[in-house]
């Protein structure tokens, strides 16, 4: 390692490289992710933490926007069942209608039922 990156190194916990971070104004960590991707990868992995970044922020129908981008555009990424998975707990948080994240589950467990995302919402079927 560049003894020259040996502070920023420390400061975010970098274990490997790449190493992707989307930071908020003061430099604190909002979203993360590892190693190399493709163009269409590294695209949904950038809207989806966008989308992440803008939930953090409150800013709960522009997150939803980035996350429906996702689910829309990437289909076929593992980013596209995570974005349908926040792009419902945007709209509640929102909206905090029951039927925004119920019915935005559902097409999570319509679209990819094998799922880790699925998986994580199926607490309410139990």
């Amino acid at each position: 390692m560049d003894p020259a990156s040996a502070p920023l190194v420390k400061r975010f916990a970098q274990v490997w490289t790449p190493t992707l971070m989307l930071l908020s104004p003061d430099g604190a960590p909002y979203a993360e992710w590892n190693g190399y991707l493709p163009p269409v990868l590294f695209l949904s992995q950038l809207l989806l933490n966008l989308g992440k970044v803008a939930l953090k922020q409150d800013r709960f129908e522009q997150a939803a926007a980035f996350f429906d981008e996702v689910a829309a555009n990437h289909p076929g990424t593992d980013a596209a069942a995570e974005a349908l998975y926040w792009a419902a707990v945007s709209r509640y948080k929102g909206s905090h209608e029951a039927s925004d994240l119920i019915g935005g589950w559902e097409k999570l467990r319509s679209h990819y039922p094998d799922s880790l995302w699925r998986t994580k919402q199926s607490f309410n079927e139990f």
